[in-house]
């Protein structure tokens, strides 16, 4: 019977175990993290990334409010700040770019 790799990040998108591995070989060559490290990442594609922000944006007006003003908050100018502070790293595996935050 063959093991399946859990990876140590949490994937908000399930990728095959290959490619976990690789993204998480990546994420400790690039950005300098140890294995012990990865338990506290989580990995994002650019589609979840968005729907992570609306939800915790949406959580915090409640859901009256967030109808009446979702077209006009700025949800990926929220995340690019949050990219060129630090909060979020964005790194490169095969064609896939991914979006590291810790927990």
């Amino acid at each position: 019977m063959e093991t399946v790799y859990k990876p140590k990040a949490f994937f908000h998108t399930e990728f095959g175990p290959e490619f976990m591995k690789m993204v998480e070989g990546v994420i400790k060559e690039e950005l300098g993290y140890t294995d012990e490290e990865l338990e506290n990442l989580e990995i994002f594609t650019w589609d979840d990334l968005v729907a992570e922000y609306e939800e915790t944006v949406k959580a915090m007006m409640g859901d009256e409010l967030w109808e009446k003003l979702k077209y006009y908050i700025d949800i990926e100018g929220m995340i690019k700040d949050d990219l060129l502070s630090g909060n979020i790293s964005k790194i490169k595996v095969k064609f896939w770019t991914l979006y590291v935050r810790e927990r």
